[in-house]
């Protein structure tokens, strides 16, 4: 895509609102959605064919995971067991669609042990006393997280970090784990649209 064709002063203006959105958003940070490959540009792309190519199932099962972070353009993400049957069970891009608990271990540690991904918040178990609470992670790998930034911007994903801590400091109980309101679905909808809509300025939608 040639910069000279993008429309700089809307590109300017959704990348600020996009900026600000995140700094003042409730919005859940849970991973959620599956983008068609297709979809996005030629870099994630090729990023994401190498997970899902690979007869590994660890790395098929974080190529879901990392597609749901280029979907939602959210390097600071929620991730839990149930979270990732979901992403994988909807993945359309690769056959293999089981996730029990030691795969789920297995690939996360996959992902942890080669750095694509840091812990911010160590999950917590659910038990008698405690009130569990989903891990809060940050994708760090350079590779994975150079078309985010490309996406979204270095700055916007400083901020998205400082949003998504404080939430998940404040807020993150496990009833917006299972059952966010509607006015936190409605949200991430909104703000999903507004990256949708930089990306087809971009010329990768």
């Amino acid at each position: 895509m040639n910069d000279k064709k993008i429309n700089k002063k809307l590109f300017d203006k959704i990348s600020i609102k996009i900026s600000e959105d995140l700094k003042n958003s409730s919005d859940d940070p849970r991973l959620v959605d599956i983008t068609p490959l297709s979809e996005f540009n030629e870099d994630i792309q090729a990023i994401l064919l190498a997970l899902y190519r690979n007869p590994n199932p660890r790395a098929k099962r974080f190529g879901s995971v990392l597609n749901s972070i280029y979907t939602h353009a959210n390097n600071v993400f929620v991730l839990t067991h149930r979270l990732a049957i979901d992403l994988i069970e909807k993945d359309p891009h690769y056959a293999q669609k089981s996730c029990d608990g030691t795969s789920y271990k297995n690939m996360l540690s996959f992902a942890l042990q080669n750095l694509y991904l840091n812990v911010l918040r160590k999950p917590i178990r659910n038990d008698k006393g405690v009130t569990g609470k989903a891990g809060l992670y940050e994708l760090s790998d350079e590779d994975f997280l150079a078309p985010l930034i490309e996406m979204i911007g270095a700055t916007t994903c400083k901020a998205n970090k400082d949003q998504k801590l404080k939430w998940y400091d404040e807020n993150n109980t496990p009833e917006l784990q299972e059952n966010p309101s509607p006015e936190i679905i409605a949200e991430r909808k909104r703000v999903r649209e507004v990256v949708l809509e930089l990306r087809k300025q971009r010329g990768e939608a």
